[in-house]
C-alpha cells in the first residue's frame, strides 16, 4: 500500500469512529431516557393521576379527533407534542435518586451488552 492509500485508509477510519461515537452517544441518550421513564412510570411515587396523564396523551396521540388536525402542516403536531411534553415533564416529577440509579445502572448493563463497552 503507498502512502496515498495508507492515508485514505486512516481518513476512512478516523470517520468510522466518529460515526460510531455518535451512533453509540445517541443509543445512550435514548436508552437512559427510556429506563428513566420507565422506572419513574413503575415506581410508587408515581401516582395514578400521572399514569392516567401518559394514558391519556397516548390515546390522543393516536385518535383521529384532534384540536387542531394533523394534516395542517406543523400546527397540526403542536397539540400532540405539547401534549406529550406535558405528560412527560409529569412524569419527570415521580423521579427520585433510586430511580435515576436504577436507570443508570440498566442502561450501563444494555450498552455493555449492544456495544461490549460501557455506556457512562
Amino acid at each position: 500500500m503507498n502512502n496515498k492509500a495508507k492515508a485514505h485508509y486512516r481518513a476512512h477510519k478516523h470517520l468510522l469512529a466518529m460515526v460510531r461515537s455518535v451512533i453509540f452517544d445517541m443509543c445512550a441518550a435514548t436508552v437512559r431516557i427510556t429506563m428513566l421513564l420507565y422506572h419513574a412510570f413503575t415506581s410508587s411515587n408515581c401516582t395514578s393521576t400521572h399514569r392516567l396523564a401518559i394514558y391519556g396523551a397516548f390515546v390522543y396521540l393516536f385518535i383521529p379527533a384532534d384540536l387542531l388536525h394533523d394534516l395542517t402542516p406543523t400546527l397540526g403536531y403542536i397539540d400532540d407534542g405539547l401534549l406529550i411534553i406535558a405528560a412527560v415533564v409529569s412524569l419527570f416529577s415521580c423521579m427520585d435518586l433510586n430511580i435515576r440509579i436504577k436507570a443508570k445502572n440498566k442502561t450501563t448493563k444494555l450498552m455493555e451488552k449492544w456495544f461490549h463497552t460501557s455506556a457512562l
